[in-house]
């Protein structure tokens, strides 16, 4: 129910004739055949219902009723409904099953639309429907409301080898999918196929004794399988033969002499294998000299082998990079022994050059070192020394600072694109040439070099005061001296 107002200024005020019996005068009525007023107060209460049934959602009405109590009714459009069929799952697949036997695999179906879901009857199509048959069926011929669902089982008796395929076909009142097809498969095969594993396959106990359990795991539930003591101290008490998955208790007599003994159980065709220790006697399985558990006639001493299974780990151990705890102690790093690990590494050249360490990671050796982000791309900066781009080249030796330096710099008296002890020597051959300017004429020819170049401090004459610019330049960069 829902209240409304409409407002226009003033109100009505009832006088003989009112043709609408709406509570005025035809006279001051605007449309006196109709009791709907345009400009008078009127009040307003809407009611409606909905309804549901058979295919679609019947039409809301409402009646209105103003001030005066005049009535007035209107329908709204029908909601149309879309059921929708949903089958989970949308392929079904036996795996194998041994010719004459059953096997079975539950489909069930849903109305996730809006309306009642009509169904059909279920039927198989395809090459090999014959094989393929329906059970407990609570969908055939059923209507499912909104959010309703059903179900109905698969059965698989294949009656030959091979691989089996079909369809099951479901027809509704779904008008998107009138007709869902699931595809069926199934291999059918004179054997079972038979695969087992069992947990664990190995344990050891001290020379009191104990008792056990083996988890058997089979893909199917037709494998039988049986378990077998090769040791008369190893007795079985529950669980000597099965059919898929299953468990089987031991229970290990007490060990009254010196030695280690060992024995064997066959389960499911697997070896289980009970290691158990004499009266004070060290069971060490990989030779190590460590015992497990613990023992102090172990020649290594008491301490915990951590795997008795693995030769390079026991207590002590050096801690190589491999992934494994060599030396028992989760707490040193893994290859933390090896004579590189920690050592400081460099990467990246310029204002990227960074260091690093190399460590283990995963028993890998690993680098850490990551080259940092050039400063300038390109290079701007071209008298500070400095190779801001990371192209190893800086100042005026980089292309980006051609155009913004004399040719070859200053500094680089023998014109080798460094300033370096090199330039050093060619001013001092260039300083006692005999002319004191042109290198070109460096006696016996000791020197070719560059004017520009020889003239560290730009002063326009090559004397001790270029040496010493020089070995600013190297240290200090282009900026300790002239430009």
């Amino acid at each position: 129910m829902s209240d409304y107002d409409e407002s226009y200024g003033h109100h009505s005020n009832p006088v003989d004739p009112d043709s609408d019996n709406d509570g005025l005068d035809d006279s001051d009525d605007p449309n006196p055949e109709s009791a709907f007023h345009r400009g008078y107060s009127e009040n307003y209460s809407m009611s409606y219902t909905l309804n549901e049934g058979g295919d679609f959602r019947t039409s809301a009405s409402y009646r209105l009723r103003d001030s005066l109590g005049s009535a007035f009714s209107q329908n709204v459009l029908p909601l149309e409904s879309h059921p929708t069929l949903t089958i989970t799952p949308t392929i079904v697949d036996f795996h194998t099953v041994t010719i004459g036997n059953a096997k079975v695999i539950s489909l069930n179906m849903s109305n996730s639309g809006i309306g009642n879901l009509l169904i059909g009857t279920l039927s198989f199509t395809g090459n090999s429907n014959g094989e393929f048959s329906a059970r407990n069926d609570t969908c055939s011929g059923q209507t499912l409301a909104s959010a309703g669902t059903c179900s109905v089982e698969v059965v698989f008796i294949p009656t030959s080898t091979g691989l089996k395929d079909a369809a099951i076909s479901v027809s509704s009142n779904d008008s998107a999918v009138p007709t869902r097809n699931v595809d069926i498969y199934g291999v059918g095969t004179n054997t079972e196929i038979c695969e087992f594993s069992i947990i664990p396959d190995n344990q050891v106990y001290g020379s009191s004794g104990g008792s056990g359990n083996v988890l058997v795991s089979s893909f199917s539930e037709a494998c039988s399988w049986t378990a077998i003591s090769h040791a008369s101290w190893v007795t079985i008490t529950a669980g000597e033969s099965g059919n898929g998955n299953g468990t089987v208790s031991y229970s290990v007599g007490q060990n009254s002499g010196v030695n280690l003994r060992t024995g064997t159980m066959t389960i499911a065709g697997k070896t289980f294998t009970v290691t158990q220790s004499g009266v004070q006697t060290c069971i060490d399985i990989d030779s190590d000299g460590y015992g497990s558990p613990g023992n102090a006639l172990c020649s290594n001493g008491p301490q915990t082998d951590c795997n008795d299974n693995d030769g390079s780990v026991h207590p002590g151990a050096s801690e190589i990079c491999d992934g494994k705890d060599n030396d028992c102690n989760a707490g040193t790093p893994d290859g933390s022994s090896e004579t590189w690990y920690g050592q400081q590494t460099d990467c990246g050249i310029g204002v990227c050059e960074s260091t690093g360490i190399l460590t283990c990671s995963d028993g890998v050796q690993t680098d850490t070192c990551m080259p940092g982000n050039p400063t300038e791309t390109p290079e701007q900066s071209c008298d500070d020394n400095l190779d801001n781009d990371c192209d190893g080249s800086k100042d005026c030796y980089d292309e980006d600072c051609l155009s913004a330096c004399p040719s070859p710099p200053r500094g680089d008296c023998n014109a080798d694109q460094k300033t370096d002890a090199g330039d050093i020597s060619a001013i001092v051959l260039e300083i006692f040439d005999g002319d004191g300017n042109l290198p070109e004429t460096a006696p016996g020819g000791t020197f070719l070099g560059s004017p520009v170049g020889c003239n560290a401090n730009g002063d326009g004459v090559i004397d001790a005061g270029d040496i010493s610019c020089t070995v600013l330049r190297i240290f200090g960069g282009p900026g300790a001296c002239g430009n």
